[in-house]
């Protein structure tokens, strides 16, 4: 049988799963018009330097694509996951405005392209937050990073966030 959560909390009993988990929700719906969540697995072992690296490229090109179409403002959170045959497996989340004009394919392709190994990308839902939040303060590296274009998103009081990394005002 499941723990009942304390009182006010939505998805963790844990609170700084909790507060992440909030933010990245509340950011899903205010932080543009769509959002998009992308798996991105390497085939073989990379080091983490060049992971992050390869990481950085294709939020980049993701970032150009957006610009591109007339979107702007893209947001993004990263958890990193160790599978158990020792290669990094990224879930990705994209928040921003114009984000339905991109391919979903084409971001695939840009990963793979790169040599990143293995990439699937989705429509996001309400399940994405809490998903991404539960990588919070796991071993080898599990924790929410935040990328992109903050400026101006101020997160209401109701939103509290513990973690530090996360945006407090002009990004």
């Amino acid at each position: 049988m499941k723990t009942p959560l304390p009182a006010g909390n939505r998805f963790f009993p844990d609170p700084l799963r909790e507060a992440n988990a909030r933010a990245i929700s509340w950011a899903m719906e205010n932080g543009g018009d769509g959002a998009v969540f992308a798996t991105l697995t390497f085939k073989n072992y990379v080091s983490t330097y060049r992971a992050n690296k390869l990481l950085k490229r294709w939020l980049a090109r993701a970032q150009q694509s957006l610009n591109d179409s007339g979107g702007n403002s893209l947001k993004s959170f990263c958890a990193t996951e160790w599978q158990k045959r020792d290669v990094i497996h990224f879930h990705v989340l994209l928040v921003g405005n114009g984000l339905g004009a991109l391919s979903r394919k084409r971001l695939e392709h840009r990963w793979e392209a790169m040599g990143g190994g293995f990439a699937r990308c989705y429509e996001a839902n309400r399940k994405a937050a809490p998903y991404l939040a539960k990588y919070t303060s796991k071993n080898l590296g599990g924790d929410v990073e935040w990328g992109g274009t903050w400026r101006g998103l101020r997160y209401p009081a109701s939103v509290s966030r513990i973690q530090v990394g996360a945006p407090t005002d002009a990004g």
